[in-house]
């Protein structure tokens, strides 16, 4: 089960700049970010209400939403912020860039929340390895931009 979740979380990470390229894609039809993003956030709804309707069985625990803490429901908000980014950056970046910066931001997140046990995260210190992979992904970033940086503007 857990290499099958890696499989699908590699997917998943390689979609994402052709996510963002679709976005970027509906945002120059729309002529609007916001709009691009409200159609991003009306599929994701789309599809895992539809997921609901067919894997869920019961309906909402009205309760255990009554006992969810309060910033477990600002995920949306979060996921709703990165789209706008998204939106914003592509187009300007590109997926190489883009993607580069983002990985860097989620292994430096992922580290601070590891490292405290932040939002139900079981504590993980932050070990050599893991600095040291921390390390070469930024490292990595570095000389993407760098790369970008002297090949000038097209």
């Amino acid at each position: 089960m857990k290499i099958l979740l890696m499989v699908l979380v590699f997917i998943g990470g390689a979609l994402q700049p052709i996510q963002a390229g679709m976005n970027a894609e509906m945002q120059r039809h729309l002529g609007d970010r916001f709009q691009a993003g409200f159609v991003n956030g009306f599929m994701n709804v789309v599809v895992i209400g539809i997921s609901l309707v067919i894997l869920w069985r019961g309906g909402p625990s009205w309760t255990a939403l009554q006992d969810a803490p309060p910033w477990a429901f600002l995920a949306g908000a979060i996921g709703a912020l990165i789209v706008l980014v998204q939106l914003s950056a592509a187009p300007v970046l590109g997926a190489g860039i883009l993607i580069a910066f983002f990985v860097a931001g989620q292994v430096c997140g992922s580290v601070v929340v590891d490292a405290y046990g932040l939002v139900g995260y079981a504590v993980r210190g932050p070990s050599g390895l893991r600095l040291i992979a921390l390390a070469l992904v930024m490292s990595g970033v570095a000389l993407a931009a760098a790369s970008t940086h002297f090949q000038g503007p097209r």
